[in-house]
């Protein structure tokens, strides 16, 4: 079948995948893949701080400004990375302002360090980023808020996504309250808030937030859970990092959690479904923060867990989370003087001495067994052969029989796939760096072999158990 042929849905559903060079390849192919092909290819800008960039500003405009009721509309997503202060860019982006308004399109728009340098020599471009009325996510990086609040308060566009870090030079400072966050109240779903020194004056504590779904707070101070839970009543998803609690005892009022990220040992009393532990808990470390974490973690009755590996943390699991079905580890910092084989052993505790201490032989692995686990996988930091890993596989499926599916993962392969905007909602898991292996009944009741996947097999079986635990699995690393 030609390409050409092929209906214009699935072309629509095609064209997002690739990128924008592959885009202009296939805009020169034939006609009629020319118009939808130009769209995807026009619909991403990105603006980096190298020499020659205002012709290439320029030129970009001057090709959307020649069908000004078409092109312009192309354009769905501007990131403004860096400029630099000894060009003359006035004229590039004068001509950029006036694609703004016409880019009625636009839904996803990032700015970044030296942004403020451009809205000081140009004013038409900022009026033409207040102006904006189609924009769904908004992210600043690196920029102070007196830049971005002006803005912001002029704009009519009903934000869905608000990333913002305060400029790195500003973060000691009191911050000022975000009076123009207040008319995206009834739209905002997800907030992600780096460096705000206090958050609820940041975000005036009298205003609640209650389309809000998603929130990721770093290294800023709250006074309690208790507070951020009035705030933000209807949070599913939490990601917390570095967090200063003045009260670190009282509880917030959330019921429940579909997905959490812990950096810190805060009081999480409420059940999570998905708890992910960003927070190194080897055995070899003794920090009272692994006791008081342990104490959250038994009282999240979570189904899916998510930590950097730790034998201490295997125990605490197996005894106290009876609802896990899912458990993800990385293992990437664990044990970095043993042999991978001592790896896997000490998994499936068969007497063997790591890092000082002695594990009682099958131990953990009767506990485990009582545990109705259904995916086990193990990030790496190093790239086991396809026979490694196939052994591994086996071990652990000869281990823990409840096993349906179990990945070795490739340190540095852990990535994701299909985001919005940077730091949001990640959707889907990249298996390219994943060996998958299925759990085989043998005619022998009891007794199970590994079989490999193929990355599109695997991928379903994934995804069908991952859909019956209504989870979704993220690297450990945020």
């Amino acid at each position: 079948m030609l390409f050409a042929t092929i209906n214009d849905d699935v072309v629509n559903m095609i064209l997002p995948l690739l990128d924008q060079e592959d885009a202009l390849r296939l805009a020169c192919t034939c006609r009629s893949l020319r118009e939808p092909s130009m769209r995807r290819a026009l619909s991403h800008f990105t603006i980096r701080g190298t020499y020659g960039n205002n012709d290439r500003i320029q030129s970009f405009c001057d090709y959307l400004l020649a069908e000004p009721e078409s092109r312009p509309l192309c354009l769905r997503s501007l990131f403004i990375h860096d400029v630099w202060k000894r060009d003359n860019l006035v004229p590039a982006f004068t001509s950029l302002a006036t694609v703004l308004r016409l880019a009625r399109s636009l839904r996803e728009l990032y700015i970044a360090r030296q942004v403020k340098f451009v809205i000081d020599a140009c004013p038409a471009f900022a009026e033409a980023l207040a102006s904006v009325e189609s924009l769904n996510a908004f992210d600043s990086y690196n920029v102070d808020w007196d830049v971005v609040s002006p803005i912001l308060s002029r704009m009519p566009s009903q934000l869905r996504v608000l990333r913002f870090e305060v400029e790195s030079s500003r973060r000691r400072r009191r911050a000022a309250k975000t009076q123009g966050l207040h008319h995206f109240v009834n739209s905002l779903t997800t907030l992600i808030l780096y460096h705000v020194p206090n958050i609820p004056d940041a975000l005036d504590q009298h205003t609640v937030w209650p389309h809000v779904h998603t929130l990721s707070l770093f290294n800023g101070h709250v006074h309690s859970l208790r507070d951020l839970s009035c705030a933000f009543p209807n949070v599913r998803a939490l990601r917390v990092g570095n967090l200063n609690l003045a009260d670190c005892a009282t509880p917030p009022a959330w019921s429940h959690l579909d997905f959490a990220n812990i950096e810190a040992d805060i009081p999480l009393a409420c059940p999570i479904h998905h708890l992910q532990l960003a927070v190194d808990c080897q055995d070899r470390y003794t920090d009272p923060l692994f006791t008081r974490m342990m104490e959250m973690v038994g009282g999240t009755s979570c189904v899916a867990l998510s930590a950097f590996f730790s034998t201490r943390l295997l125990h605490c699991a197996a005894a106290q989370i009876h609802t896990l079905r899912v458990l993800q580890l990385d293992a990437t910092r664990a044990f970095w003087d043993e042999k991978p084989d001592t790896l896997i052993v000490s998994l499936m505790h068969i007497c063997v001495q790591c890092c000082s201490l002695i594990v009682p032989q099958d131990s953990l692995l009767t506990i485990l067994k009582t545990l109705p686990l259904r995916i086990l996988t193990i990030e790496f930091r190093f790239a086991p052969s396809p026979e490694e890993c196939e052994k591994y596989a086996q071990r652990i499926i000869e281990g823990l029989p409840s096993l349906e599916l179990v990945g070795i993962i490739r340190s540095g392969s852990a990535c994701v796939e299909g985001y919005t905007i940077e730091a949001s909602d990640v959707v889907r898991w990249d298996f390219s760096g994943c060996a998958l292996y299925q759990a085989l009944s043998l005619s022998t009741p009891g007794i199970k072999k590994s079989g490999a996947l193929s990355e599109y097999s695997g991928r379903r079986l994934y995804d069908r158990i991952l859909d019956e635990l209504q989870c979704r699995l993220l690297p450990v690393r945020y």
